[in-house]
């Protein structure tokens, strides 16, 4: 991204936060959308609605 500068989440296809070790990843992408579509913040997602945007994460090495 050379000489650009991202504008908000939705510039990025996927986000993961690295340094740690979590069974789970989650689509922001798609939770964007579905709280824009419901006219609510991600902030205000609910756990079973998180749970919704939960995939495996293929990193994921329990030790």
């Amino acid at each position: 991204m050379s000489g650009t500068t991202a504008k908000s989440l939705d510039d990025f296809a996927v986000l993961t936060a690295p340094g740690w070790e979590c069974p789970v990843d989650y689509d922001v992408r798609a939770a964007i959308a579905y709280c824009k579509a419901k006219g609510m913040s991600t902030k205000d997602l609910a756990d079973d609605e998180l749970k919704m945007f939960e995939r495996p994460n293929p990193g994921y090495h329990k030790s």
